[in-house]
């Protein structure tokens, strides 16, 4: 909830709170719950500006997913949003491809 009686309570301090929770959440998940969260994360670190950092936590996640997974597959389209957001937009293109391309392969129409 919004503390109306703060006005410098703002989405940047809302955003910093949910990291931190995500951070936390992240730490505790067994490893086959964590890819949701660690998107989660990421997204949260782009709002703060932080770019690079979400990357990292996309590469780490992307290197335990299985190969060919769905899990694999939303980290991925996490990715290209990632690159969007640092304004690489080829790069973007590319991975975004390489997702759907891997998303059909699945035959997973939420993904797609």
């Amino acid at each position: 909830h919004r503390d109306l009686a703060r006005p410098e309570r703002d989405l940047g301090s809302d955003a910093v709170d949910a990291r931190d929770v995500l951070v936390e959440a992240t730490d505790l998940a067994p490893p086959d719950g964590r890819s949701r969260l660690v998107a989660a994360l990421a997204r949260t670190e782009q709002v703060l500006g932080r770019g690079p950092e979400a990357r990292q936590l996309l590469d780490a996640a992307l290197a335990d997913a299985a190969s060919g997974s769905a899990e694999e597959v939303a980290l991925t389209i996490q990715l290209a949003e990632n690159d969007l957001m640092a304004g690489e937009l080829a790069q973007a293109a590319a991975t975004a491809a390489q997702a759907r391309a891997a998303a059909r392969a699945l035959a997973d129409a939420e993904l797609l």
